[in-house]
């Protein structure tokens, strides 16, 4: 009787153990598998913690810059009634004056970076392309070419630009050049890239002008406009 007992005993104690392991794995495996659902919970708000702070940045940098354009509208309206007065007289403020290119400047940058790098088809008689080798000649190639060397120092600027001069060629040298070398702008009475004033050679070329206006003062000469107008050739030839 006594060791019916104990070896019944025994087998109990071993069916105990093993159902405690299986009870065991089967918690080593769940607590696995929540393990790696809280990773994957983490990483998921670890990436939305990272795009919510790329947010306020991109916020925090509109704010700034819409601060300092705020404080610059302010101090340029601080001083208009000054800059009014001086630059009434010939539509131009001091900003404008600044802001634009010396020719001397201007002239070096244009045979660098457009007319010794641009290539293009020009018919020597009669086409839709025309150039005018001397284009500082043509008020309106003076005032295009100067916008693009602004543009073009915007773009390229290492420390605040884009780093890339495309940006300028795309959005602003390509129209700028399609509008000066169309068969109706500027260069379309210069054949061949010799230059001719308006109104010689073609005579539907010419400045569109303005009418006087009974209260506008005599507009005065602008700076530089011996160089960049045809006065230059008009008196030569008038000799």
């Amino acid at each position: 009787m006594t060791s019916s007992n104990s070896t019944s005993h025994t087998g109990t104690g071993t069916g105990d153990t093993e159902d405690r392991r299986a009870d065991h794995v089967v918690l080593i495996e769940t607590l696995r598998d929540d393990h790696t659902l809280l990773d994957r919970r983490v990483a998921a708000l670890t990436d939305e913690l990272d795009t919510l702070a790329g947010t306020f940045d991109r916020l925090e940098a509109t704010l700034r810059t819409a601060r300092d354009s705020t404080q610059d509208t302010a101090a340029g309206t601080d001083g208009d009634s000054d800059g009014d007065r001086d630059g009434d007289e010939d539509g131009c403020d001091d900003r404008d004056r600044r802001a634009a290119p010396d020719i001397l400047v201007l002239l070096p940058w244009v045979r660098r970076t457009i007319a010794e790098r641009c290539e293009r088809k020009l018919p020597q008689g009669q086409g839709r392309i025309r150039w005018c080798r001397s284009w500082w000649r043509h008020r309106e190639a003076v005032a295009r070419f100067g916008a693009l060397y602004r543009a073009w120092g915007e773009a390229t600027d290492p420390e605040t630009g884009t780093g890339t001069a495309l940006v300028a060629y795309f959005e602003h040298l390509d129209h700028a050049l399609e509008v000066l070398m169309s068969d109706h702008g500027p260069f379309a009475a210069c054949p061949g890239g010799q230059h001719r004033p308006p109104g010689r050679g073609d005579p539907t070329v010419g400045y569109l002008r303005q009418d006087p206006h009974p209260d506008e003062p005599e507009p005065e000469p602008e700076p530089g406009e011996a160089m960049a107008t045809d006065d230059a050739d008009d008196k030569g030839q008038q000799r």
